[in-house]
Parts: C-alpha cells; structure tokens; sequence
C-alpha cells in the first residue's frame, strides 16, 4: 500500500477545475486481487472527502469487465470496446445526445448502447462470462462499503462510468459533488496488467487519486 502527493501535468485547454499543472494525491494497493482492496480504495476517498466536511458527494461505481460484457451484448466488437468506452466517457462533459450520436458516426447502435448502460443492475439482459464475473464484484464491494459504513447515500452503482484510459481493467469510479460545476474530484479503479507492461509478469493493483485544485475549487 503506498500514496503520493505531488504536482503532474498534462497538456490541455485549461478550464474551470481542470489545469496544465495541478497537484495529485494518488493511494494504491499492488499484489492482490481481491475485491477488498478496491472496496478500501473507496472507503479512504470516501473518509478523505468527509474529513473535508463535504457530505453530498457521490462516488458512482462501475466494472470494466462489466461494461465489456455488456458491449459484446450489443453486438460491438472487441477490438471496437475501448474505442465506444472512450465516447462513453464523455456523456458527463457532453451529454447523452452527443455520445449516441457519435456511437452512431462511428458504426454502432448508439440508442441500443445507451439504454442498456442506462437500466439499473436488476434489469440487465444475460451476459457473458465475463460480464456476469464484473458484476459479481461489484455486488462484493457493495456488500464491503456496507460492512466499512459508508452511506448507500453516497455511494451508487453507475453503468456509464467509463474512465477514458485503456488500462482499467476491473473496477473503475469517479466521484462527483452535484451542483458545483466541477467535474469528477476522484477517480480511478483496477489496473492488474498495467505494471506487467513494465516488469514482463503481472502484479494486480487497484488505486484512485484526489484532484487538490478541484478539491479548492469545490
């Protein structure tokens, strides 16, 4: 278990909580698979935020296994998933009219895709392998968040939850304050081949980070 607080850069439009330069807090746990892990990734956002004396905040869950389960349902590809998770991602920046019709530009059944990631977890059709594995951990961590005593009210399971970048590869979250403006202060989620890309053997790892100037901003 290790966390980090310092500067990193990116190269972007700077805009309202969102900066070329900006201060990092980043807390991960590498060398386990286990779902507990992640569900304690959440439990130290969710302590952090409350030690920050917010109360509204919601941190929206989802699974990467999940999502790529309920894809292939809809008939995407898999050499097509993390290009649609990309558009999916973008649904809180540029709403859901934006993102079906980019889905749609770029060859896919975008209504299809969105209504399915819009049902609650009760309602989703028969998945695969896989899909079915996504979700069994995400019932874990809820089931862990309950145990830690964190509030259901700010906690939810969100299917549109996406996380732009390629390498998640179980659990993924963001974390929102509603009607401030800013976007995600929080996220992160599972990356269990991403230090294996580096080392030639995988090592599991989950983490998250806080985002300080949207943290100030807030």
């Amino acid at each position: 278990k290790r966390y980090q607080i310092g500067r990193a850069w990116r190269y972007d439009n700077p805009q309202k909580g969102r900066y070329r330069e900006f201060w990092q807090c980043d807390i991960d746990t590498v060398g386990t698979k286990d779902v507990y892990a992640d569900a304690e990734i959440l439990k130290v956002i969710y302590e952090s935020l409350k030690s920050f004396e917010f109360d509204n905040f919601i941190i929206r869950i989802n699974n990467r296994k999940l999502s790529d389960g309920i894809l292939e349902y809809c008939g995407v590809p898999k050499n097509k998933v993390k290009d649609v998770l990309r558009s999916i991602d973008k649904i809180d920046k540029m709403g859901i009219k934006y993102v079906v019709n980019e889905l749609i530009e770029k060859g896919f059944d975008g209504n299809n895709i969105i209504d399915v990631i819009s049902k609650d977890i009760s309602q989703l059709p028969e998945l695969n392998q896989i899909g079915k594995e996504g979700l069994k951990e995400l019932n874990e961590i809820v089931d862990y968040l309950k145990i830690m005593n964190v509030p259901e009210k700010n906690f939810k399971l969100d299917l549109t939850v996406a996380r732009g970048l390629d390498y998640y590869t179980g659990m993924v979250y963001e974390v929102i304050i509603p009607d401030t403006g800013v976007g995600s202060v929080s996220g992160g989620g599972r990356y269990d081949n991403l230090i294996g890309r580096f080392l030639g053997k995988d090592i599991p790892a989950v983490g998250g980070s806080l985002g300080l100037e949207r943290i100030i901003d807030v």
